[in-house]
């Protein structure tokens, strides 16, 4: 089953193996490989002659005095029993300058680390074990050590990523990431794979820890005979962008000698790279600044650029320097119109196009080349300088290609929206009425050029469940995480009992719910597996509890209110956290906000007695809720895991619409709407899809008892064993089996650490 799926990769994508290396064209090939098919296709026509050999058949077959420039094995040695011969036979076969290329998958790959599955390895971390029949996986340096060993002295490596699959960037020890990555490389699992950590989640720690070369997933081995005798210009980077199309797939080549290339993965991308040249020079003309290049062999060619890429430098202002972030885009507006005329009279059609009226929509440019944003330039100085202008678009509203350097800064940089909201920067550059229909045509142009609809199924499997993610590693680390829970409960506790002397002074009434009401009763305390402390307040105690607390909680806890944090989502409710302490929730890594442990407070209010009332007041407060995660979340795969992968676009575009502070008072209005009626809710916790069970008679919420919970006493339901019969059952005593103890969160806890020194 696995190989039927690495088969229903495109050829061309897996042809990116090897696409981008510059192969002589008169230089006679020889592939060996088990799937040589996709890369022989690619060779015809490239070199002078390609000739094919499945391993087995390579090893029997008599190739008698003919020598290749390169040989080519890929995925061969790792199943070879006399590794020793088949080399021994590769240099013999090899001419004397010759090339020999040899990829293979890395045995501490960091797919194979994260508990992936390919068409080798189809049981989980059989690869680090080497327990796989009939095949031995290498680390880099033991490959290395065996091609010395047999004469194979001269290596250069690559590094492929994320794979062999469908190679998006190669990396080289001349050439290591510096900064993020996850905007270049996207993996994916074709493979269903019952994985314990999202692969491309670690992509930024391993380059800033420089530790792509020992966990990348696949090696390129460049090797020769004999060393070199001088300095030769070789490939030390390739980003390519196979998955744009025949028409439009380039890959962007940098060379030890300081020089760089653009070339088009197939004769039929030439047009537009000779385009892209065009553009820039048409640009460079009218006095803005670019990259120099020149036209030849139908390439570009380029000198490397040693200046920080524009959204390198924008990341640093974003908070050293504000004013000068938000300054970069007037320069960036005042290029754009520099970079072509005017349009005296508008097509008849502009309103249609552009979702406004034409009017609105001046300046509009003759030829606007969409491209001048900060994804395609560099800061030099005190000038922005452009490259790859591969797109223009005839009568374009200036202001569209300010918005495209605006959202795409923004997605890219998500702790701009902590600065400066993204809301405030639309009116202030007057793009506030225009946003919603640059953003349709905006979709509508990323769609068609990244193939959407042809690779829909590579973006599926880029996809991440995480919900199942979560519980795998739960239940492989469950040791460690009782060990670990219990000095969070420690903390927990400390928080409930500032809470309770809080609440006590100023007689508001609170009472544990859900597991922490189930643990006083059945443990005497915290539930051992539960990472949760739950409390709920009627409305009337928790609005007078957000007043006083601020003041009484003191330095070392923070009331943590939709309202008190707004880069965090927490959806109507608030928590108290310990400031000492760390619990990075995944969603939030990065944020520059509250992240100590915390106890979650829940308001009860009023709701309808009708249950379709009901459901449709929740149904309202959970659309806004969605949509203030979009907002706070702008990235796709971080969005809440009961959005199926059809409705997410909607939240992202509805989000872009409204502001924060809109949607947080919009819930809490809807929390509070209704009237006497009989019935107290917790309306402000989200739900999804799924019933909101947690509705009671109003008497209940008022009546509190006390039980012992750890070394204390906390406030409880009077009918406390009605509400636990309502929520768990007639046999809420009983223990569950011990697979369903787990905790739930996806959080990593830190008790001994504040979050202030790792975020």
């Amino acid at each position: 089953m696995n190989e039927i799926r690495k088969n229903e990769i495109p050829e061309e994508l897996r042809q990116t193996l090897l696409c981008w290396y510059p192969f002589q064209t008169d230089a006679e090939v020889l592939l060996i490989s088990p799937d040589p098919t996709p890369l022989e296709h690619m060779f015809h026509g490239a070199v002078r002659g390609v000739s094919v050999a499945l391993p087995d058949e390579f090893l029997k077959e008599e190739y008698r005095q003919k020598q290749f420039f390169y040989v080519i094995v890929l995925d061969c040695l790792e199943k070879i029993s006399d590794q020793d011969s088949f080399l021994n036979k590769v240099r013999r076969l090899l001419s004397p300058d010759g090339i020999f290329l040899l990829g293979f998958r890395n045995r501490f790959g960091l797919k194979y680390l994260s508990g992936s599955l390919d068409e080798w390895v189809e049981t989980p971390f059989a690869g680090l074990r080497n327990s796989i029949p009939d095949t031995h996986l290498f680390t880099g340096n033991e490959m290395c050590g065996m091609l010395k060993k047999n004469g194979f002295p001269a290596i250069r490596m690559y590094y492929p990523m994320p794979d062999e699959k469908f190679v998006q960037a190669v990396y080289s020890d001349e050439y290591l990431p510096e900064g993020p990555i996850t905007d270049r490389i996207i993996p994916f699992d074709p493979f269903n794979s019952p994985f314990i950590a999202a692969e491309g989640d670690l992509y930024n720690d391993i380059v800033r820890e420089k530790m792509l070369p020992q966990l990348t997933d696949y090696y390129l081995a460049e090797c020769r005979a004999q060393e070199e005798k001088g300095p030769d210009p070789h490939v030390i980077f390739a980003a390519l962008s196979a998955d744009r199309g025949k028409e439009h797939g380039f890959a962007t080549l940098l060379f030890s000698d300081g020089t760089a290339e653009k070339k088009a993965l197939c004769k039929e991308g030439i047009p537009a790279l000779r385009t892209a040249y065009e553009n820039l020079e048409e640009i460079r003309q009218r006095g803005v600044c670019t990259v120099e290049q020149k036209w030849q062999n139908d390439t570009i060619q380029m000198p490397l650029i040693r200046e920080k890429t524009m959204m390198t430098w924008l990341k640093e202002q974003i908070r050293s320097d504000p004013k000068a972030f938000l300054q970069t885009f007037w320069e960036f507006y005042e290029d754009v119109l520099h970079s072509s005329e005017e349009s005296a009279e508008l097509p008849g059609d502009m309103a249609e196009k552009w979702g406004a009226p034409a009017e609105v929509l001046r300046p509009v440019l003759k030829k606007a080349y969409i491209d001048m944003i900060p994804l395609n330039s560099f800061r030099a100085g005190k000038m922005i300088r452009y490259y790859d202008q591969e797109f223009a678009v005839q009568n374009c509203p200036a202001r569209y290609v300010l918005f495209r350097a605006l959202f795409y800064t923004w997605l890219h940089i998500p702790e701009a929206e902590e600065v400066l909201p993204l809301e405030e920067v639309k009116t202030r550059f007057g793009l506030a009425d225009l946003w919603n229909g640059f953003q349709v045509r905006e979709d509508r142009f990323v769609s068609e050029n990244r193939n959407w609809e042809k690779y829909q199924q590579i973006y599926e499997w880029s996809w991440i469940d995480r919900r199942k993610l979560e519980e795998r590693s739960r239940r492989l680390l469950g040791n460690e995480i009782d060990l670990q829970l219990r000095a969070v409960h420690r903390v927990q506790l400390g928080i409930l009992r500032r809470l309770d002397m809080i609440c006590r002074q100023n007689n508001i009434r609170y009472m544990a719910i859900h597991g922490t009401l189930l643990g006083a009763v059945r443990h005497g305390g915290f539930i051992p597996w539960d990472d949760d402390v739950d409390l709920a307040m009627p409305r009337e105690d928790y609005d007078r509890f957000l007043k006083v607390a601020p003041g009484e909680l003191g330095e070392d806890f923070f009331l943590q209110t939709p309202e008190s944090d707004l880069s965090c989502f927490y959806g109507g409710y608030c928590k108290v956290r310990d400031e000492r302490t760390a619990a990075l929730e995944l969603q939030n890594r990065g944020k520059r906000c509250h992240q100590g442990i915390w106890v979650d407070i829940f308001p009860l209010d009023r709701c309808p007695r009708d249950e379709k009332k009901r459901q449709k007041l929740q149904k309202k407060i959970t659309l806004r809720q969605r949509v203030l995660f979009a907002k706070l979340y702008p990235l796709a795969n971080t969005m809440i895991h009961d959005v199926s992968g059809s409705q997410i676009s909607f939240y992202y575009i509805v989000c872009r619409t409204v502001r924060r502070m809109t949607l947080i008072r919009k819930i809490g209005e809807l929390c509070t709407s209704c009237h006497e009626t009989g019935l107290r809710a917790i309306l402000a916790c989200y739900y999804g899809d799924w019933e909101n069970r947690n509705v009671y008679k109003e008497s209940e919420c008022f009546e509190v008892a006390e039980l012992p919970f750890e070394d204390m006493k906390i406030c409880v339901p009077a009918n406390y064993r009605e509400w636990l019969i309502r929520r768990y059952g007639e046999n809420f005593m009983d223990l569950p089996p011990s697979e369903k103890r787990t905790h739930r969160k996806r959080v990593r806890f830190y008790t001994e650490t504040s979050y202030r020194d790792l975020i």
